[in-house]
């Protein structure tokens, strides 16, 4: 039981079944969200001006009002809102996705897409999101610290080809915890309702 609520099960969000792997991938890092603290995007442009290394990715940010002192960050490109669609054809083309959450994120819906389009995801370790991301195997969970992130940046881009290998074999089981089981649990807990 949690907070006095019995727990039987858990029943996953599920995906948009269109994900392929892209061979074209480019050399950006990915943010996509609410560009809030609880989101981690303060914590993100913190830890990205830690990273220095030859050939540092840029970083492209999906989502929110644009704030005004992104302007002055160079490697920075503020993208606004997109459409879904989109949105996955960022994702699909970035080197890695960030998601630095801060708060206890209920389901990480963007490190989901990432994993199912074969892309490395840097995350941090609250909520539901090491449920989806594999530390050091579909991608590098973190505590939500400036530092601890640029580290987990910097170890992805290093680990990049094994990551991506192992994203590849994992697809099967990605896409039957957040698929096939979601759809065969809503249809058991209908039928026991019937």
């Amino acid at each position: 039981a949690l907070n006095y609520i019995p727990i039987y099960t858990t029943i996953y969000n599920t995906f948009t079944p269109r994900h392929d792997f892209n061979p074209n991938t480019q050399n950006y890092l990915l943010f996509v969200g609410r560009l809030t603290e609880g989101k981690g995007f303060p914590l993100l442009l913190e830890a990205y001006k830690k990273i220095s290394q030859q050939n540092l990715p840029s970083l492209k940010i999906i989502g929110g009002d644009k704030p005004a002192y992104i302007s002055d960050m160079p490697h920075v490109e503020y993208l606004g809102h997109q459409s879904y669609k989109i949105t996955l054809e960022y994702i699909a083309r970035a080197k890695i996705v960030v998601t630095p959450a801060v708060w206890e994120e209920p389901f990480g819906r963007v490190a989901l897409e990432a994993a199912l389009s074969g892309i490395p995801v840097v995350s941090t370790n609250r909520g539901g999101l090491p449920e989806i991301v594999e530390n050091n195997m579909t991608g590098i969970i973190v505590e939500p610290k400036p530092a601890a992130l640029a580290r987990g940046v910097k170890a992805a881009l290093k680990k990049y080809a094994f990551l991506k290998k192992k994203l590849r074999q994992r697809q099967p089981s990605l896409r039957r915890k957040f698929g096939f089981q979601p759809f065969a649990q809503y249809l058991k807990i209908y039928r026991e309702i019937i």
